[in-house]
């Protein structure tokens, strides 16, 4: 809380006003700002000890991928175009409406339910597990993990340069196909963010407990590939975002050398936008440097209420469900699997409006508005919003909960994989998706648990 005039003002007051009346400068929309107004003053209020940051994720993400981009759009006046198709700023608009909407509903239903009580014993678990033995044995089968999925990409390639080229630049070429550079792209997809969030909330955490003064090499190692070869920024957006929300769970503090690391994320994020747009040189040009760090995800969700049916109709023709289900196979017993892109949301959108100008490996994500729209327009975005928000705080209660669990570590993968499935869910839109993904992940990170447990059993029992 701040002192003005005498009175205690809330913090979030202020934020909420300061970021509506920018809106209403930019944009000249009163009632997108009131609505701004209204969610950041509800969304950021304080949780209660005992519950997770949901509602405060949720809320900068639609902040970041939906008003940011709208607000720069409307600040220079540009056209967006995706594919071949010019996106008119009215559709945009009244699409970031009906996802502001949507996100209210969600916020609502969130804040409605009873609070959990204030003892949490799931949080003494998570910060008893982040100093133990049994979390640096994961994080290292972490590491070994994602590395070998690097090497593997690696030598099907045949060299490091042609190997940024594919991924950095997401040119398409024949060899993604075999079988190997596929196992490969699953590993590190699989397992490089939660090496990272859980090598920094370990970083953090012994940092409160003043035990680490120095950042783990292989973390940095991780990171340079993460950066220079994948340009990935999704990933240091999961795993920054992931990490704070559940740091701010477990009450860690956040000290003021994390500044630096925020400061020096962010330019790494948009040097990685300029460079995948081939603008290296322009970095200090503010408008397309602003550009550059925004996905165009709104784009998408107004292609979809300029031509609804082309899409809703073409999803409705793909079996999607069997494609999702038989994707959990893994690839090694498996490795003519079929790929699942094209039955993917964003793809369907690609392959109707053209894959020009594109930034992703397959296509355009649509943010969390698009499918319920195309299924049952407004009404099927508002009953959506329902079902997400009733689902987000029955699993939110669960992951806070003592886990009944002999698992050492399943608070936070459980806390991780929810995270995870959000942010799926609120930038690419793709239910289905989400949840296999979300579900795969749990999976797979449980294994390793097992496998953790086993090895300390019979290798370390003695240490």
């Amino acid at each position: 809380m701040l002192t003005f005039a005498s009175r205690r003002v809330p913090v979030n007051a202020i934020s909420a006003a300061f970021a509506s009346i920018s809106v209403l400068v930019i944009t000249s929309d009163f009632h997108l700002a009131l609505l701004v107004f209204v969610l950041i003053f509800i969304g950021f209020a304080k949780p209660a000890d005992s519950e997770l940051p949901i509602t405060q994720v949720i809320l900068g993400l639609y902040l970041y991928l939906f008003v940011f981009r709208f607000c720069v759009i409307s600040l220079y006046g540009i056209n967006p175009k995706l594919g071949r198709v010019e996106i008119s700023i009215e559709d945009m608009r009244y699409m970031l409406v009906v996802v502001s909407y949507e996100v209210l509903v969600i916020i609502l239903i969130l804040r409605s339910f009873k609070k959990p009580e204030s003892k949490n014993p799931a949080k003494l678990i998570l910060n008893n597990w982040l100093l133990s033995r049994n979390s640096f044995v994961l994080l290292q089968f972490l590491f070994f993990c994602t590395i070998t999925g690097f090497f593997l990409m690696l030598v099907t390639t045949g060299s490091l340069n042609l190997l940024v080229e594919m991924l950095f630049s997401h040119r398409k070429i024949t060899i993604t196909q075999d079988p190997v550079w596929q196992l490969g792209l699953s590993l590190w997809s699989l397992f490089s963010t939660p090496y990272l969030t859980l090598s920094l909330m370990r970083y953090l955490k012994q940092q409160n407990v003043g035990v680490s003064k120095f950042f783990p090499f292989q973390t940095i190692l991780i990171l340079l590939v993460l950066i220079f070869v994948f340009g990935g920024r999704l990933g240091i957006l999961i795993a920054c975002v992931v990490t704070f929300s559940i740091s701010k769970y477990a009450g860690l503090q956040i000290r003021k050398i994390w500044l630096l690391y925020g400061i020096l994320t962010a330019v790494l994020f948009l040097a990685i936008g300029n460079a995948r747009i081939g603008m290296q040189n322009n970095f200090l040009n503010l408008k397309k440097t602003l550009i550059s760090a925004t996905y165009p995800v709104l784009d998408a969700s107004a292609l979809a209420f300029g031509a609804p049916s082309n899409i809703s109709d073409q999803l409705k023709s793909e079996d999607r469900l069997p494609s999702y289900l038989v994707s959990f196979i893994p690839r090694f017993f498996w490795p003519e699997k079929p790929l699942l892109t094209s039955m993917t949301l964003d793809t369907q959108i690609a392959q109707i409006f053209g894959y020009e100008n594109q930034r992703g490996v397959t296509g355009w994500p649509s943010g969390i508005a698009t499918e319920p729209y195309l299924m049952g327009g407004v009404s099927g975005v508002l009953i959506y919003a329902v079902l997400l928000g009733v689902i987000l705080k029955a699993t939110s209660q669960r992951c806070t909960m003592q886990s009944s669990s002999r698992l050492e570590g399943s608070v936070f993968v459980n806390q991780f994989c929810l995270f995870y499935f959000l942010i799926a869910i609120l930038k690419d839109g793709d239910t289905l998706a989400a949840f296999q993904s979300g579900i795969r992940l749990l999976i797979w990170l449980k294994f390793l648990l097992v496998i953790v447990q086993l090895f300390q059993k019979v290798f370390l029992r003695g240490a």
